[in-house]
């Protein structure tokens, strides 16, 4: 069907009879970039990485278990649902890489907070993993909320995974976990920068972006918190 080939601000456009037009040029590749680097696969990485690799909050992780922390998150975040991706990519159960549709993301999203679930509850019994732990459950409450809104309405999943990373570091910032305001400093021009790609782009609507943004960053903070 033409609805689930195309993204909801391409038929909003022509339905007011205007012309969506593929964008050209290096601010095209640029915008690629940029989604690319901010990929909702691999922003947990980065997070997790601060958390481990760094002194920003040198009582995040321990020393001995940095290398076994970060393995354990590459595997459930970014290994396990590409590969997953990639088994429905080649069943035919979804035909675009992208998930550009609402249809091709609903198996995809499951398999991802599954992957998120099982990461937290591995770290439930670790207490000096605690910021971890909470972090992760995070990035879960972001992935439901994206397939919650999914099923009626397609969000932008770049700023949903963007605005939950930026969420979760309000909160820790906030409540003075460590040095680490800069990163948020970074962290918010980046996420501004991939807001602009993701529309420059054509992907998602000004609304999706929106949505998404303001849902994954109070859902993460809530878990923050809570978790």
């Amino acid at each position: 069907m033409l609805h689930d080939r195309v993204s909801q601000s391409e038929i909003v456009a022509a339905s007011l009879g205007e012309m969506v037009v593929e964008p050209h040029g290096w601010r095209k590749w640029l915008s690629r970039a940029i989604s690319f680097a901010m990929h909702p696969f691999v922003l947990p990485l980065y997070m997790v990485a601060l958390l481990v690799y760094t002194d920003l909050i040198p009582f995040a992780v321990p020393d001995q278990l940095d290398n076994y922390v970060f393995l354990v998150v590459v595997m459930n975040a970014l290994v396990m649902p590409a590969f997953c991706v990639m088994i429905l990519k080649v069943t035919g159960i979804i035909h675009d890489w992208s998930l550009s549709t609402r249809k091709e993301r609903i198996f995809p999203l499951i398999l991802v907070a599954i992957s998120y679930a099982c990461s937290a509850w591995l770290f439930s019994d670790a207490l000096p993993l605690f910021i971890l732990r909470r972090f992760m459950w995070s990035a879960f409450g972001c992935v439901v909320f994206a397939a919650v809104v999914n099923l009626f309405w397609q969000v932008s999943l770049h700023l949903t995974g963007a605005g939950g990373a930026m969420g979760a570091m309000f909160v820790m910032v906030m409540i003075g976990y460590g040095e680490l305001l800069w990163v948020f400093a970074a962290l918010t021009l980046m996420t501004g920068l991939l807001g602009t790609a993701r529309l420059y782009l054509r992907k998602h609507s000004v609304a999706q972006v929106a949505v998404g943004f303001a849902g994954g960053f109070a859902i993460a903070s809530l878990m923050m918190i809570l978790g």
